[in-house]
């Protein structure tokens, strides 16, 4: 058995190990994980997580 398998085994995808993300459920999850960490880097401009999320929601 390779080193893949072995992790592989048992982890069948569920509720507990596997979410399909969609660009909507990603811009929903991701500030509530990461609401500090960078999103864009982009000439002067700076924003995070929090902060995409609470624009694209306008």
């Amino acid at each position: 058995m390779t080193r893949n398998h072995l992790c592989e085994f048992g982890l069948d995808k569920d509720e507990a190990n596997f979410v399909a993300l969609s660009p909507l459920s990603f811009i929903e999850r991701t500030p509530s994980a990461y609401p500090v960490r960078t999103a864009i880097l982009y000439g002067w401009r700076r924003q995070n997580w929090g902060e995409t999320y609470e624009r694209c929601g306008r």
